[in-house]
């Protein structure tokens, strides 16, 4: 905004120029870039964090998978939003983080299911394939999907509805 405001500025007559004093209220730049590069930095410790956990508790290869999700979830579910053409707000930057967190959980069950199929004697290929079958349609069954009773929670009470 600055810039367009001072190349505009340059095609004003020189008088104009000194007698106008342009000033700008409620910028917010400087502290929106502080808390962007607050919450790059927050990401970045909590991915940092989740590792170190899963590489104690679940081992390294886990830990791998689980650090290349993250970042690459970030950058898709962003370039999505620019696909739209929608803008970051506090919403989206909520919504985003609830995606990686569930994105982590998933990944840390199903690697915990592939490591004791893999203990239990299956090979590693179909190991994962029986993981990726058990965890596929956990969030697309019509009986799991959260907003199915949706109509029920904000038609009014069961009693409401009979009188």
């Amino acid at each position: 905004m600055r810039r367009i405001v001072a190349d505009e500025r340059q095609s004003w007559p020189p008088g104009l120029r000194q007698a106008v004093e342009i000033g700008f209220s409620q910028d917010k730049s400087t502290q929106i870039r502080i808390m962007l590069t607050d919450l790059q930095n927050n990401v970045i410790a909590a991915v940092l964090l989740v590792m170190i956990v899963i590489i104690a508790a679940l081992g390294i290869r886990t830990a791998g998978l689980v650090g290349l999700a993250i970042p690459s979830s970030f950058l898709a579910g962003i370039l999505v939003l620019a696909s739209f053409g929608m803008t970051i707000n506090i919403v989206v930057l909520f919504a985003l983080i609830l995606a990686v967190g569930m994105l982590v959980d998933c990944a840390i069950v199903v690697t915990e299911f592939t490591d004791r199929k893999m203990t239990e004697g299956e090979p590693p290929k179909r190991a994962y394939s029986l993981a990726a079958n058990a965890w596929r349609g956990r969030l697309s069954h019509p009986r799991r999907r959260p907003w199915r009773h949706s109509v029920r929670w904000f038609s009014g009470p069961a009693w409401l509805a009979n009188s």
